[in-house]
Formats: C-alpha cells, structure tokens, sequence
C-alpha cells in the first residue's frame, strides 16, 4: 500500500467544504481510503475500478454507486434510528487520470461534486 496527501472536495455547486488528507491506496482491492478531520472520524473508502464510495462514520453507513450518464438508487442507513433510506442519484461525469478523481452527480436537482486531488511535492 502507498500514501500520499491529497486535497478533497465535496459539496454542491454552491456551497463546497475543502480538506487535506492522508489517503492510503490499496492496490490489490482497487480502492483508495482516508479518515475525514471531522468529529465523527468519517471513514471514507473509493473503489475506483467500479466507482463506489463508502462513508462510514457514528452517524451513517452511505454507498454510492456512479454510473456515468445513468441513475442509481443507493443507500444511506442512519444508525442512530436503525433506518434506511433510499438515494437516487444521476451521475452527470466522471473523471479520473494520475493525480485527479472528481464526480459530478445530481441528487434530488441539484448538483453535487466528489474531487480528490493528489498534492504536488507530496
């Protein structure tokens, strides 16, 4: 497994919160993971052969699933209420090269952004 620092963004189109992270690539699973600053300590996990993001953190459990150019339905389990509920999500664009995965998606109208950025030098 490697590591590099990298610069995260999610949000929509107008609000989006930026983050620094320490991202550990495991090359045999095809995934790349890191744990979010916040007080939750949100793990995060990307599949980048099949495009699915995890986040799992005291609060949820959430899959996405992106397609691009199709909707999904994905899930979102609240642990709290022991409930799940269902995400329809529209994947408007993906794309990845060397040091940039970013995803466009749209749920309920309105768009949404999932960027992770390899820092240079690092």
């Amino acid at each position: 497994m490697r590591n590099f620092k990298a610069l995260v963004t999610v949000g929509n189109y107008n609000e989006k919160i930026n983050y620094k992270v320490n991202i550990t690539v495991d090359e045999k699973n095809k995934s790349l993971f890191y744990l979010e600053n916040d007080a939750k300590k949100t793990f995060v996990l990307y599949e980048y052969t099949s495009n699915i993001l995890k986040r799992d953190n005291e609060e949820i459990y959430m899959v996405l699933n992106f397609i691009e150019n199709q909707t999904t339905v994905n899930n979102l389990f609240l642990k709290k209420v022991n409930n799940s509920l269902d995400l329809e999500i529209f994947t408007n664009k993906i794309l990845k090269d060397n040091n940039k995965i970013q995803i466009e998606y749209e749920l309920n109208h309105e768009k949404y952004i999932f960027k992770i950025e390899k820092q240079e030098g690092e």
